[in-house]
């Protein structure tokens, strides 16, 4: 039987240690079809306005973050990623049964197919600003670099988000 699911299409690129995670295909709406479940989410952000330090490592950002309210986890911030990524341990750590998660053919820059998963974060927060249901990435490949993922786009576009770079801080609002 075919997969149910669409083939994503991820590209990993690295530029200067930066990994850039794209996927083609709007994963929100791919988990709500697979699942079926709805993944509305909420957004919740202390003050209306947050200001999150962040450490630099060469030309790319981390950030500490708290998913499902119990595991820290530092994740690469990359606004070319339009999901979250986490890595297989992270997600294992957390307690996500992979096996029993929606597979995908991920498609690397160097052409290579590999699988992946696709997982509903109930929570993530970073700094003082809360989402919930952030669909994410689990690839069994691992990125090579000091940190647990990606922080993309499925989470940074359910706020107004400016990144300071001269000042090292990622700024949060609520839309």
């Amino acid at each position: 039987m075919k997969n149910k699911l669409s083939i994503f299409l991820i590209t990993i690129i690295t530029l200067t240690g930066c990994t850039i995670l794209e996927v083609a295909t709007d994963v929100t709406w791919e988990a709500a079809k697979l699942t079926g479940r709805a993944v509305k989410g909420a957004v919740h952000i202390a003050q209306g306005k947050q200001t999150i330090r962040l450490k630099r490592v060469g030309n790319s950002f981390l950030t500490d973050s708290v998913i499902n309210r119990k595991r820290h986890a530092t994740l690469l911030i990359d606004t070319g990623a339009s999901n979250v990524m986490l890595s297989k341990s992270t997600a294992l750590k957390l307690g996500y049964n992979l096996n029993k998660a929606d597979r995908i053919q991920a498609k690397l820059a160097d052409g290579k197919v590999v699988p992946g998963r696709v997982i509903i974060l109930k929570e993530l927060k970073v700094g003082g600003a809360t989402a919930t249901n952030i669909p994410a990435i689990v690839l069994e490949q691992t990125s090579g670099g000091n940190y647990d993922g990606l922080l993309g786009m499925s989470f940074l576009n359910k706020f107004i988000f400016q990144i300071d770079a001269t000042k090292g801080e990622l700024i949060l609002q609520k839309r």
